[in-house]
């Protein structure tokens, strides 16, 4: 695949997306025209291969149409060490993330822990030793943040309600000159008042997952016996915000899974309607994507136009009532980076979505071993709480994620704007390939792609210079029939 993306055409102009200098680029040399003509009547069998080799020759002594270079391994090492060691120094804050137990009480069709576990069958409860050593570990670590975050998780961490008290109760005894701040990620089925008022006064914040309304809840979210869960995690949220009014409206949130299969004006009736949401924050709305939306591109296509058209309209509708901070946060990455890029480009690109192993936080399983990451649900390990990290294995995973990102990445048009993660690449305890979300996100990018090229074709057909907020005026390079958009202002 080649390093350039053919946005539009027309009788005298190709519109391409050039990676190598993030730009968008109207050609309108007679002589690539004419031979993109040649192209399309060759059998209709038109490649990108074949006009990206063109305009390399053609501009060959231009900055654009250029193959983009990787970072080696090594050097990815070095400078996602530095990157870890600037976060710290920089945002004075960590999460310590406890998996406090591995067992769940539902068994939601999505759960990528789900499919694991039934793989592996044996699970785990966290112990209090393993729990204790955790926070030592983590406050001993790093001793001077502004504030010590722990995210307690699970399979569903409410079955551990005895553990959870014991864990504030440890950390407001044994570290009680330090800030503490406590998330909890529970599915809202055992969230009682006598649970909420033993914790609401630990500077705690709860995150309920309810999937919109009854219907879409229910079919993806039932208990471990088939059981629909809407309606108990209804009747516990109303009893929490008829008890605790202030904690309710301030500390407790909404997590939603937007199923891309379903109409997404069901979400709107949800949000509007349900008693569930009334006085309550939606702080984040994800998506199934890998697993429940359409395999025909076409129908996936459609999927995302609708998704961005829900993430537009969205806040706008329910901003007074519903605070959401995340629709789709690669659609925006995407948007920034083609419109709004900051600084120069860089010779030599970090491998896309490449970070250090526990570089925003440590993961603790249940039986206490270090994790990469929390989105890793393998058996992927770096380390434990007793010997600490073994950053050998660290150095290992960034150089396998390279083999395959360099064969998947190097020579694609989505080197610059796609934002994989180690852990989508993680299959049965080591590194694998998987094109899946690589479709996803040239979906996705066709869209932004469509609506940048809407605003810029517009300005053609007037006989403008391209112009769109953040994007530079057309530039001429000096070579005759070739005008560029810019697309980072500080380049």
């Amino acid at each position: 695949m080649p390093p350039i993306k053919l946005v539009d055409h027309a009788k005298d102009y190709l519109l391409v997306y050039d990676s190598s200098s993030n730009r968008f680029l109207f050609v309108t040399d007679k002589s690539i025209l004419s031979s993109m003509g040649r192209l399309n009547c060759n059998n209709g069998n038109f490649s990108e291969r074949d006009l990206f080799e063109i305009l390399k020759e053609k501009y060959r002594d231009t900055p654009f149409f250029n193959n983009v270079t990787l970072c080696s391994p090594q050097e990815a090492y070095v400078r996602l060490s530095q990157d870890w060691k600037l976060h710290i120094d920089k945002e004075k804050h960590t999460c310590l993330r406890l998996e406090l137990t591995q067992h769940c009480n539902f068994k939601c069709t999505y759960c990528e822990q789900r499919f694991y576990y039934d793989e592996k069958p044996a699970r785990f409860d966290m112990s209090f030793d393993i729990a204790s050593r955790s926070i030592d570990y983590f406050c001993d670590k790093f001793p001077d943040l502004d504030q010590y975050i722990i995210a307690l998780y699970g399979g569903e961490p409410l079955l551990r309600k005895e553990l959870i008290y014991n864990i504030l109760d440890y950390c407001q005894t044994e570290h009680k000159d330090l800030n503490f701040y406590y998330i909890i990620n529970t599915n809202g089925y055992l969230l009682d008042i006598e649970f909420v008022s033993r914790v609401k006064d630990h500077n705690v914040q709860l995150y309920v997952s309810i999937d919109g309304s009854e219907e879409l809840n229910d079919t993806h979210r039932r208990t471990v016996d088939g059981m629909p869960t809407f309606m108990g995690i209804e009747k516990n949220m109303k009893d929490l915000r008829s008890s605790f009014p202030d904690f309710y409206r301030n500390c407790i949130a909404v997590l939603c899974v937007i199923d891309l299969c379903q109409p997404l004006d069901k979400y709107y009736e949800s949000f509007e309607k349900s008693e569930v949401f009334k006085g309550i924050n939606v702080r984040y709305l994800t998506k199934i994507e890998n697993t429940f939306a359409p395999s025909n591109s076409d129908q996936r296509m459609k999927c995302y136009e609708n998704y961005w058209c829900l993430m537009n309209k969205f806040p706008k509708r329910f901003e007074k009532s519903v605070g959401v901070s995340q629709l789709d946060q690669g659609m925006m990455d995407m948007l920034q980076k083609l419109v709004f890029k900051q600084g120069e480009l860089e010779e030599k690109i970090l491998l896309p979505g490449m970070c250090f192993p526990s570089l925003s936080e440590i993961f603790v399983t249940a039986n206490g071993d270090f994790k990469i990451c929390g989105r890793s649900v393998n058996d992927f390990v770096i380390g434990d709480i007793y010997s600490g990290y073994d950053f050998d294995i660290a150095r290992e995973i960034i150089e396998s994620y390279y083999e395959i990102v360099d064969t998947l990445c190097s020579n694609c048009y989505m080197i610059r704007l796609c934002n994989p993660c180690i852990a989508m690449f993680l299959k049965r305890g080591r590194l694998q390939k998987d094109t899946v979300y690589c479709e996803h996100m040239k979906a996705k990018a066709d869209i932004v792609f469509n609506f940048i090229k809407g605003k810029l074709v517009k300005e053609w057909n007037h006989g403008n210079q391209p112009r769109i907020p953040g994007i530079a005026p057309s530039i001429s390079n000096g070579s005759p029939g070739f005008t560029g958009c810019q697309s980072d202002t500080n380049h």
